[in-house]
């Protein structure tokens, strides 16, 4: 990667529009269910006057972090590939083909990363929730990231990870799964330095001991029938299933990034302004 001068385009992020109410998930007002959006509005930029989002989904541009002091910012693309004529319709109306790019604000050095300001909004939500933030009672037991690593620790490392045959009989927590990290999807096992990368989910088919050690036959997921073997015990993870990562509590956090910039969002779409 090279610096980023002061003033380069550093990404476009061509956009999707959604309106808010797709993103509720209680839309049969049940009081069971509780009043939260889909995790999608985390990733989403907004105007608190407007119901549209517009969810980005350039390269990376995404997962570029906030900071108070940032040293990128965002704006309307100038390229003709940009479809301005939505910023004329009513928030009903908007199309894709929307393109926002995110500008250096500073000469950026090699190797340091882009950061943008999510706005005054989102801070204020972000300290509400780290601030108020607590375990319920019960959670831990039913946490799946506190019970995989649980799972994965102390004694518990030692036992013997049950095969799928034995899971019928005896079975794990629902919400808890085995995962390997292996860049093989099939034929005997090649060690790999665990990453993220390399971890995949995985259902033990058969396990053998081998110099006082465990080692598994596996099939991993999207490989059909095909099946890695001779699997070391140390490289196998319990892990939460998905959609079942703290994300996914009722209590995670939900709010979209802020257009901080004054006059970005068109009169148009400032639909909420009267409600």
């Amino acid at each position: 990667m090279k610096q980023i001068k002061m003033g380069s385009i550093v990404a476009p992020m061509p956009l999707v529009p959604v309106t808010r109410d797709v993103l509720e998930m209680n839309t049969e007002n049940d009081d069971s269910i509780s009043d939260k959006n889909q995790l999608l509005l985390n990733y989403c930029f907004g105007h608190p006057d407007s119901s549209l989002l517009l969810f980005p989904y350039g390269s990376v541009t995404s997962f570029i972090n906030h900071s108070k002091d940032p040293n990128a910012f965002i704006r309307w693309s100038s390229s003709d590939l940009s479809k301005t004529d939505n910023f004329d319709l009513k928030v009903e109306d908007v199309s894709t083909g929307i393109i926002m790019e995110v500008v250096a604000l500073v000469d950026i050095p090699a190797g340091e990363e882009v950061t943008i300001d999510y706005g005054n909004a989102w801070v204020d939500a972000w300290n509400y929730h780290v601030n108020s933030w607590q375990i319920a009672d019960g959670d831990p037991a039913i946490n799946p990231a506190f019970t995989a690593n649980r799972m994965n620790e102390g004694e518990n490392r030692n036992k013997p990870i049950r095969t799928i045959a034995e899971q019928k009989e005896s079975p794990y927590p629902k919400f808890i799964r085995t995962a390997c990290y292996s860049s093989m999807m099939n034929g005997p096992y090649l060690y790999t330095v665990p990453q993220p990368l390399h971890l995949k989910f995985c259902d033990i088919v058969d396990r053998y001991r081998k110099g006082g050690t465990y080692f598994y036959d596996a099939k991993m997921k999207g490989a059909g029938d095909h099946v890695v073997s001779g699997i070391p015990q140390e490289v196998i993870k319990f892990v939460p299933r998905e959609n079942c990562t703290d994300m996914h509590l009722q209590n995670a956090f939900r709010h979209e990034i802020q257009v901080v910039v004054g006059g970005m969002y068109p009169d148009l779409w400032l639909d909420l302004v009267n409600n």
